[in-house]
């Protein structure tokens, strides 16, 4: 404790005072310095100010260990809303816990989100791989990086009910060897994602954006790719054969459009316009 000087005697300071309206503050101050002195020179006092830094210092390490502990109760609370939303329609407060999830880089593999309703979700590089994501509303969500490998996205085609990433950012999103037949990408950012081997068959990525994406082995065959630009894009010509393509689509410097029109193309029929913004 710092040494505190004793203070002067009353009629020492009262001499220095030349107004009497200032007395009662001068007694006030000397009274307190008298009592801080008394105090200082108290062992007891002493004590208790190391006690109370040393409160401090417990409290602050006891915020510190219990961080973990906090933590594993809110990923316990997020996981309860996604466990209690599964199977439903809607969003269910989802799109909040697979965000606070996700940004604590809690794998989401094998997670359940069939038919779920989550416009404008936010999850960048996450894991959601070999999940269930059949009959997903992902409309303008943000998906950049993320794995969704081996992942069930699709309905059996033809269903009226098509999972759908309608003006999605999937920028470097994984989605290889997953089953993306008939699901709606209009409008997406697919920039130099990866589709290898993807079954994709009678998707609909019409207007999307696919430059440097990778297809190496995806099942093309009726996929609508009208308006596309797959600009420095990994696929080959037999791929594109099967696909269908139009004048609009951008098609690789080595790869040319086909010929002859794909009649599966003509039986698809027309499933939205992306650049008017009317969806399918």
């Amino acid at each position: 404790m710092k040494s505190i000087e004793k203070p002067a005697r009353w009629s020492s300071r009262r001499a220095r005072i030349s107004s009497r309206l200032l007395l009662p503050v001068a007694l006030f101050e000397w009274a307190n310095e008298w009592l801080a002195y008394v105090l200082s020179r108290w062992a007891f006092v002493e004590v208790l100010e190391y006690l109370s830094r040393f409160a401090i210092l417990v409290a602050v390490v006891g915020f510190f260990l219990g961080r973990a502990e906090r933590t594993k109760e809110r990923h316990y609370a997020a996981w309860q809303v996604i466990n209690l939303a599964q199977g439903k329609g809607g969003n269910g407060g989802r799109n909040d816990a697979l965000h606070d999830l996700a940004a604590d880089r809690v794998s989401l593999a094998g997670i359940d989100l069939s038919g779920a309703q989550l416009r404008g979700l936010h999850l960048r590089n996450a894991d959601l791989g070999f999940s269930n994501l059949v009959g997903i509303v992902l409309n303008d969500a943000d998906l950049t990086g993320t794995y969704v490998g081996w992942s069930e996205v699709s309905y059996d085609f033809p269903n009226a009910r098509t999972t759908s990433f309608w003006k999605a950012t999937l920028k470097w999103t994984n989605f290889t060897y997953s089953d993306l037949r008939s699901a709606t990408f209009g409008c997406a950012n697919l920039e130099q994602a990866k589709l290898e081997y993807a079954k994709m068959s009678g998707a609909w990525l019409v207007g999307a954006d696919l430059k440097g994406a990778d297809l190496i082995g995806a099942d093309l065959s009726g996929t609508r790719l009208q308006g596309a630009d797959l600009t420095g894009a990994f696929l080959v010509q037999g791929q594109i054969d099967k696909a269908c393509v139009d004048d609009t689509t951008i098609l690789p410097k080595t790869l040319h459009t086909p010929d002859k029109a794909n009649p599966l193309c003509r039986a698809l029929g027309s499933r939205g316009d992306c650049k008017s913004g009317v969806q399918p």
